[in-house]
């Protein structure tokens, strides 16, 4: 098997792999909280590698449409995680009510 058949394959595998565990989940069984973190992350690293990648070919439209569909990806996994188990950052928060960003447990409180 050759480098590109490699790859290809590790590329299918990857992806059935994630669809398999993103989309077992439901409304009424969220994905669990460090799946989504880990895909946040991830997201959010491709994101700036793509970004600094843009920044030196701004023409690239396969980039350009490849960074929007993940940018998409990222939002839908942030609000998920906003949804399910609170906001990532202050700027996430219903302020509806009260001031809910400190209702939270922090993450040096050891319950994040």
């Amino acid at each position: 098997m050759n480098k590109t058949s490699s790859y290809h394959l590790f590329i299918l595998f990857y992806t059935l792999f994630n669809n398999i565990c993103i989309f077992r989940h439901t409304a009424f069984c969220p994905i669990p909280k460090t799946i989504l973190l880990r895909k946040i992350s991830e997201y959010s690293f491709a994101l700036v590698d793509l970004g600094l990648y843009l920044d030196t070919h701004p023409k690239d439209q396969n980039a350009i449409k490849n960074y929007m569909q993940l940018s998409d990806t990222y939002k839908q996994y942030v609000n998920e995680y906003a949804d399910n188990y609170g906001p990532l950052c202050s700027h996430q928060v219903n302020c509806e009510n009260y001031y809910s960003w400190v209702a939270e447990p922090w993450p040096w409180e050891g319950e994040c």
